[in-house]
């Protein structure tokens, strides 16, 4: 209530009383004394005081108030600034001069095979240039995973989103505690700005298009405003089914595609190492073509918001629950390794590194016989591979109700390949 108006009030009721007191003079109920007069005026004294403590303690509230509301309010401001910090698009941020988390994903090119050293590999070119360019810095990832196709593409991200909340839980955290990393600077990090999806060479025609979306669902769902880069790979030398499935699968998304297969076609062979993974000249091609494009989105300002898109593929929803066992979690007898646990899934996965020869195991469902993996390894070491081993899509679900076994063969030396193993994944 208004003070002035309330003291007006105040002075009205005493008008009134006044005007009551006198009246009963008159007819003699209220004898007009001095000390009934004293006494009036007292008691409306203190009337007075009373209602301007009470005006002062609402105001008091109401200043209070204001000042709750005015912090609510600059609360409000800064969480919307935060979040518009945080899901700015990686084209404004590098405009505005901001810090940027990159991520790369993918194969044996992804993680720069083919350079003569670090420094020569294209990403580690890319973090150089953007930080140069724009005065950031430029936090890379690099959990590309030679000889591997796009499915190891998806576990490597939902592990990585994962390690952000339970390091030392997977495969990533345990890399950064042993200090092995995979590949290149290796960080597990809650938020990404941008990530470039490096895959192709390794990958079947057959299942190709699925996995491949796996991983830009993966990134979407993990990283919700993540920009995304897709590279058709020079390796392939054309634009193969596998290379359109990427460009139909990315403009779908509305994602860039950086082609590699045109700067290639002309010199393929003094830009290769191997026949397949670019030399040194052949890594510059791949961070000047990958540059140029993010070069062009800055000028523009150009973001893109992903959510909100309908997936291509119907079975994306498998992708969306994925559960990590680490080989601690199994215990071990010869080359059998057993998972005392109850879940259910549809894709079933293993983490482990392929020796020379073939490579192979059953796996064992509470008794039963599921399934049995075989993989023909040519080479002539031991690399790290992320395979399905229940023939997924074509296998079936399944359920764990007391344990699940991992029985593996001997290697052509008679080891254990058991010996190998580094964590069963299952998804759905």
């Amino acid at each position: 209530m208004n003070r002035q108006l309330y003291l007006h009030m105040i002075s009205k009721t005493w008008q009134t009383l006044t005007a009551i007191l006198l009246f009963s003079f008159l007819i003699g109920v209220f004898p007009c004394t001095d000390s009934n007069i004293i006494a009036l005026a007292a008691s409306e004294e203190a009337n007075i005081a009373a209602a301007t403590t009470t005006i002062s303690q609402l105001e008091e509230a109401q200043r209070a108030a204001a000042m709750e509301s005015a912090e609510a309010n600059r609360a409000a401001a800064i969480e919307t600034e935060t979040k518009r910090l945080k899901y700015e698009s990686v084209y404004r941020k590098l405009a505005d001069g901001m810090d940027i988390n990159l991520l790369i994903v993918g194969d044996s090119i992804g993680a720069g095979s083919g350079a003569s050293d670090d420094e020569h590999k294209w990403a580690n070119i890319l973090k150089a240039g953007l930080e140069e360019e724009y005065g950031v810095a430029v936090n890379m990832t690099n959990v590309s995973m030679g000889g591997n196709a796009s499915y190891a593409g998806y576990v490597r991200t939902m592990e990585l989103a994962a390690s952000a909340d339970k390091t030392g839980k997977d495969s990533v955290s345990r890399e950064l505690a042993d200090g092995v990393p995979a590949s290149g600077e290796f960080t597990a990090r809650e938020d990404f700005d941008l990530a470039i999806l490096c895959y192709g060479h390794n990958d079947s025609k057959k299942n190709f298009s699925l996995f491949y979306e796996s991983i830009i669902h993966a990134l979407k769902i993990s990283y919700p405003r993540i920009s995304i880069i897709c590279i058709q790979e020079s390796s392939q030398k054309e634009y193969t089914e596998k290379m359109q499935a990427i460009s139909m699968i990315a403009e779908h998304y509305g994602l860039p595609v950086v082609d590699t297969i045109a700067p290639f076609q002309d010199d393929y062979q003094n830009l290769v190492s191997d026949h397949i993974h670019p030399n040194d000249a052949g890594q510059e091609i791949y961070y000047e073509c990958v540059k140029c494009l993010i070069d062009s989105r800055v000028s523009q300002r150009q973001g893109h918001d992903p959510s909100g898109i309908a997936v291509i593929d119907e079975r994306m929803d498998i992708f969306d629950s994925f559960r990590y066992y680490p080989p601690e979690l199994f215990e071990r007898e010869g080359n059998t390794l057993t998972l005392y646990t109850q879940d259910a899934g549809t894709i079933l996965g293993m983490d482990f590194k392929m020796t020379p020869g073939l490579n192979s195991c059953r796996v064992i469902i509470d008794g039963e016989e599921y399934s049995t993996a075989q993989f023909n390894f040519k080479q002539d070491y031991k690399q790290r591979h992320i395979k399905v081993i229940n023939g997924w899509p074509e296998g079936s679900s399944f359920e764990i109700k007391k344990a699940i076994s991992i029985e593996f063969t001997d290697d052509a030396d008679g080891k254990y390949r058991a010996d190998n193993f580094a964590g069963l994944m299952i998804s759905g």
